[in-house]
Protein backbone atom coordinates (compact mmCIF):
# COMPACT_ATOMS: atom_id res chain seq x y z
CA UNK A 1 0.00 0.00 0.00
CA UNK A 2 1.19 3.74 -0.52
CA UNK A 3 2.71 5.04 2.15
CA UNK A 4 0.70 8.18 1.76
CA UNK A 5 -2.18 6.04 1.79
CA UNK A 6 -1.22 4.10 4.87
CA UNK A 7 -0.88 7.52 7.29
CA UNK A 8 -4.33 10.11 7.45
CA UNK A 9 -1.95 12.65 8.81
CA UNK A 10 0.56 12.33 5.54
CA UNK A 11 -2.66 12.22 3.25
CA UNK A 12 -3.94 14.82 4.64
CA UNK A 13 -0.81 17.14 4.09
CA UNK A 14 -0.38 16.03 0.88
CA UNK A 15 -3.24 16.60 -0.17
CA UNK A 16 -3.17 20.62 1.25
CA UNK A 17 0.18 20.89 -0.93
CA UNK A 18 -1.97 19.99 -4.00
CA UNK A 19 -4.83 22.49 -2.61
CA UNK A 20 -2.07 25.23 -2.02
CA UNK A 21 -0.87 24.33 -6.00
CA UNK A 22 -4.31 24.75 -7.00
CA UNK A 23 -4.74 28.03 -5.28
CA UNK A 24 -2.09 29.78 -7.10
CA UNK A 25 -3.27 28.17 -10.45
CA UNK A 26 -6.80 30.05 -9.61
CA UNK A 27 -4.77 33.71 -8.59
CA UNK A 28 -3.04 33.25 -12.06
CA UNK A 29 -6.46 32.46 -13.61
CA UNK A 30 -8.35 34.71 -11.64
CA UNK A 31 -5.71 37.82 -13.53
CA UNK A 32 -5.91 36.40 -16.78
CA UNK A 33 -10.00 36.06 -16.86
CA UNK A 34 -10.46 39.25 -14.45
CA UNK A 35 -12.65 37.00 -11.96
CA UNK A 36 -13.43 36.79 -8.44
CA UNK A 37 -10.73 35.18 -6.75
CA UNK A 38 -13.59 32.64 -4.85
CA UNK A 39 -14.67 31.50 -8.33
CA UNK A 40 -11.02 30.80 -9.12
CA UNK A 41 -10.84 28.81 -6.24
CA UNK A 42 -14.15 26.73 -7.17
CA UNK A 43 -12.96 25.85 -10.67
CA UNK A 44 -9.12 24.71 -9.87
CA UNK A 45 -9.08 23.49 -6.72
CA UNK A 46 -10.75 20.36 -6.38
CA UNK A 47 -9.16 19.18 -10.24
CA UNK A 48 -5.74 20.01 -8.98
CA UNK A 49 -6.64 18.21 -5.78
CA UNK A 50 -8.09 15.35 -7.65
CA UNK A 51 -4.36 15.42 -9.76
CA UNK A 52 -2.62 14.99 -6.78
CA UNK A 53 -4.07 11.49 -6.39
CA UNK A 54 -3.41 10.63 -9.49
CA UNK A 55 -0.30 11.01 -9.11
CA UNK A 56 0.12 8.94 -6.40
CA UNK A 57 0.17 6.33 -9.27
CA UNK A 58 3.31 7.03 -9.56
CA UNK A 59 4.30 4.96 -6.27
CA UNK A 60 3.31 1.67 -8.55
CA UNK A 61 4.97 3.01 -11.78
CA UNK A 62 8.27 3.05 -10.05
CA UNK A 63 8.05 0.00 -8.29
CA UNK A 64 7.66 -1.47 -11.24
CA UNK A 65 10.46 0.30 -12.92
CA UNK A 66 13.39 0.45 -10.53
CA UNK A 67 16.00 2.62 -11.59
CA UNK A 68 18.73 -0.15 -10.95
CA UNK A 69 17.75 -2.64 -13.40
CA UNK A 70 15.50 -0.50 -15.49
CA UNK A 71 17.42 0.37 -18.95
CA UNK A 72 17.29 4.18 -19.78
CA UNK A 73 14.89 3.41 -22.91
CA UNK A 74 12.63 1.76 -20.95
CA UNK A 75 12.73 4.66 -18.11
CA UNK A 76 12.29 6.86 -20.79
CA UNK A 77 9.61 4.36 -22.08
CA UNK A 78 7.30 4.07 -18.65
CA UNK A 79 7.78 7.87 -18.43
CA UNK A 80 6.16 9.03 -21.18
CA UNK A 81 3.64 6.35 -21.03
CA UNK A 82 2.43 7.37 -17.32
CA UNK A 83 2.75 10.82 -17.15
CA UNK A 84 0.84 10.98 -20.70
CA UNK A 85 -2.01 8.75 -19.48
CA UNK A 86 -2.18 10.70 -16.09
CA UNK A 87 -2.29 14.14 -18.02
CA UNK A 88 -4.78 13.10 -20.44
CA UNK A 89 -7.70 11.91 -17.14
CA UNK A 90 -6.70 15.00 -15.16
CA UNK A 91 -7.61 17.27 -18.43
CA UNK A 92 -10.62 15.23 -19.13
CA UNK A 93 -11.85 14.73 -16.06
CA UNK A 94 -10.85 19.19 -15.51
CA UNK A 95 -13.32 19.71 -18.82
CA UNK A 96 -16.46 18.48 -17.42
CA UNK A 97 -15.83 20.18 -14.20
CA UNK A 98 -15.33 23.27 -15.62
CA UNK A 99 -18.06 23.26 -18.00
CA UNK A 100 -20.47 22.86 -14.82
CA UNK A 101 -18.66 25.59 -13.08
CA UNK A 102 -19.55 27.83 -16.56
CA UNK A 103 -23.56 26.91 -16.40
CA UNK A 104 -23.88 27.39 -12.90
CA UNK A 105 -22.52 30.63 -13.55
CA UNK A 106 -19.56 30.54 -10.86
CA UNK A 107 -16.79 31.34 -13.64
CA UNK A 108 -18.31 32.33 -17.00
CA UNK A 109 -16.24 30.07 -20.19
CA UNK A 110 -16.79 30.00 -23.51
CA UNK A 111 -16.17 26.29 -24.83
CA UNK A 112 -12.81 26.65 -27.26
CA UNK A 113 -11.62 28.42 -23.44
CA UNK A 114 -12.72 25.30 -21.70
CA UNK A 115 -10.83 23.36 -24.32
CA UNK A 116 -7.41 25.51 -24.61
CA UNK A 117 -8.06 25.09 -20.83
CA UNK A 118 -8.02 21.31 -20.97
CA UNK A 119 -4.70 21.46 -23.09
CA UNK A 120 -3.10 23.64 -20.44
CA UNK A 121 -3.76 21.28 -17.46
CA UNK A 122 -2.12 18.64 -20.13
CA UNK A 123 0.97 20.09 -20.55
CA UNK A 124 1.11 21.03 -17.08
CA UNK A 125 0.56 17.94 -16.05
CA UNK A 126 3.48 16.36 -17.63
CA UNK A 127 5.84 18.26 -15.68
CA UNK A 128 4.01 17.70 -12.29
CA UNK A 129 3.69 13.86 -13.17
CA UNK A 130 7.76 13.81 -13.52
CA UNK A 131 7.98 16.06 -10.24
CA UNK A 132 6.33 13.10 -8.87
CA UNK A 133 7.74 10.62 -10.13
CA UNK A 134 11.27 11.69 -8.84
CA UNK A 135 9.62 11.80 -4.94
CA UNK A 136 8.42 8.35 -5.41
CA UNK A 137 12.00 7.09 -6.54
CA UNK A 138 13.50 9.04 -3.65
CA UNK A 139 10.88 7.45 -1.39
CA UNK A 140 11.36 4.24 -2.49
CA UNK A 141 15.40 4.60 -2.20
CA UNK A 142 15.21 6.00 1.21
CA UNK A 143 12.64 2.57 2.16
CA UNK A 144 15.41 0.22 0.32
CA UNK A 145 17.92 1.81 2.51
CA UNK A 146 16.52 1.50 5.62
CA UNK A 147 14.93 -2.38 4.87
CA UNK A 148 18.94 -3.03 4.38
CA UNK A 149 19.96 -1.05 7.64
CA UNK A 150 17.01 -3.26 9.35
CA UNK A 151 18.26 -6.50 7.73
CA UNK A 152 22.00 -5.80 8.90
CA UNK A 153 20.67 -5.03 12.33
CA UNK A 154 19.20 -8.42 12.39
CA UNK A 155 22.09 -10.64 10.96
CA UNK A 156 24.40 -9.15 13.54
CA UNK A 157 21.64 -9.53 16.56
CA UNK A 158 21.51 -13.70 14.62
CA UNK A 159 25.40 -13.65 14.76
CA UNK A 160 25.41 -11.72 18.65
CA UNK A 161 23.42 -14.50 20.03
CA UNK A 162 25.14 -17.65 17.76
CA UNK A 163 28.48 -16.64 19.16
CA UNK A 164 26.43 -16.34 22.98
CA UNK A 165 25.42 -19.80 22.00
CA UNK A 166 28.26 -20.90 21.38
CA UNK A 167 30.54 -19.40 23.75
CA UNK A 168 27.83 -21.18 26.79
CA UNK A 169 28.06 -24.84 25.05
CA UNK A 170 32.00 -24.19 25.52
CA UNK A 171 31.95 -22.94 29.35
CA UNK A 172 28.86 -25.14 30.62
CA UNK A 173 31.15 -28.54 30.06
CA UNK A 174 34.59 -27.30 31.24
CA UNK A 175 32.59 -25.86 34.40
CA UNK A 176 30.88 -29.01 34.55
CA UNK A 177 34.15 -30.96 34.31
CA UNK A 178 35.87 -28.53 36.80
CA UNK A 179 32.47 -29.10 39.21
CA UNK A 180 32.62 -32.97 39.38
CA UNK A 181 36.64 -33.10 39.49
CA UNK A 182 36.42 -30.90 42.71
CA UNK A 183 33.33 -33.30 44.04
CA UNK A 184 35.73 -36.25 43.31
CA UNK A 185 38.37 -34.86 45.23
CA UNK A 186 36.13 -33.92 48.17
CA UNK A 187 34.44 -36.74 48.38
CA UNK A 188 37.56 -38.22 51.04
CA UNK A 189 38.70 -34.99 52.67
CA UNK A 190 35.46 -33.33 53.06
CA UNK A 191 32.16 -35.38 52.22
CA UNK A 192 30.28 -32.26 53.98
CA UNK A 193 31.69 -30.10 51.70
CA UNK A 194 31.40 -32.65 48.20
CA UNK A 195 27.24 -32.92 49.46
CA UNK A 196 26.99 -29.14 49.66
CA UNK A 197 28.88 -29.06 46.06
CA UNK A 198 26.64 -31.41 44.33
CA UNK A 199 22.89 -30.25 45.93
CA UNK A 200 24.83 -26.39 44.60
CA UNK A 201 25.71 -28.01 41.47
CA UNK A 202 22.30 -29.24 41.17
CA UNK A 203 20.62 -25.92 41.85
CA UNK A 204 22.44 -24.05 39.38
CA UNK A 205 21.89 -26.70 36.77
CA UNK A 206 18.37 -26.36 36.98
CA UNK A 207 18.33 -22.76 37.09
CA UNK A 208 20.50 -22.66 33.92
CA UNK A 209 18.18 -24.67 32.11
CA UNK A 210 15.13 -22.53 33.21
CA UNK A 211 16.63 -19.44 32.80
CA UNK A 212 18.33 -20.74 28.87
CA UNK A 213 14.86 -21.54 27.41
CA UNK A 214 14.01 -17.49 27.94
CA UNK A 215 13.94 -15.10 26.00
CA UNK A 216 15.27 -12.05 28.47
CA UNK A 217 15.63 -11.83 32.14
CA UNK A 218 15.63 -9.70 35.32
CA UNK A 219 19.38 -8.58 35.90
CA UNK A 220 18.46 -9.99 39.47
CA UNK A 221 17.61 -13.55 38.33
CA UNK A 222 20.45 -13.36 36.24
CA UNK A 223 22.84 -12.13 39.59
CA UNK A 224 21.01 -15.22 41.62
CA UNK A 225 22.19 -17.52 39.05
CA UNK A 226 25.63 -15.94 39.31
CA UNK A 227 25.42 -16.04 42.91
CA UNK A 228 24.71 -19.80 43.21
CA UNK A 229 27.94 -20.32 40.58
CA UNK A 230 30.41 -18.90 42.73
CA UNK A 231 29.13 -20.48 45.78
CA UNK A 232 29.95 -23.73 43.92
CA UNK A 233 33.29 -21.86 43.24
CA UNK A 234 33.66 -21.48 46.64
CA UNK A 235 33.62 -24.80 47.52
CA UNK A 236 36.49 -24.96 45.41
CA UNK A 237 38.31 -22.30 45.94
CA UNK A 238 37.76 -21.24 49.75
CA UNK A 239 38.63 -17.96 51.58
CA UNK A 240 40.96 -17.67 48.34
CA UNK A 241 37.95 -16.35 46.55
CA UNK A 242 36.59 -12.80 46.57
CA UNK A 243 33.41 -11.63 45.21
CA UNK A 244 31.83 -7.89 45.10
CA UNK A 245 29.42 -6.91 43.44
CA UNK A 246 27.66 -3.40 42.75
CA UNK A 247 24.49 -2.76 41.39
CA UNK A 248 23.01 1.01 40.83
CA UNK A 249 19.26 1.13 42.53
CA UNK A 250 16.59 -0.16 39.90
CA UNK A 251 19.26 -2.02 37.59
CA UNK A 252 18.41 -5.19 38.89
CA UNK A 253 14.73 -4.76 37.17
CA UNK A 254 16.62 -3.95 33.84
CA UNK A 255 15.83 -7.04 31.00
CA UNK A 256 19.33 -8.84 29.81
CA UNK A 257 19.46 -11.72 27.46
CA UNK A 258 19.80 -15.10 29.70
CA UNK A 259 23.32 -16.20 30.89
CA UNK A 260 24.93 -13.08 29.86
CA UNK A 261 27.17 -12.97 32.49
CA UNK A 262 28.22 -16.15 32.83
CA UNK A 263 31.22 -15.88 30.56
CA UNK A 264 32.30 -12.72 32.38
CA UNK A 265 32.50 -15.06 35.48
Amino acid sequence: MHPILRDPRRLALYLATWAILGSLLAAVAALIQRAPAPAALALLVPPTVLYGLICLSAWWVCRRTPLETTPVWGLSTQFLMASGQASAVWAGLSTPWALLMSRAGVFPLTVPQVLIGAAALFLLGLPLYSVSMAVHYLVLAFESAREAERRVLESQVTTREAQLRALRAQLNPHFLFNSLNSINALVGSDPEGARRMCESLGDFLRRTLALGAREAVTLREELSLVSRYFEIERVRFGERLAVEQSVENGAERCLVPPLLLQPLV
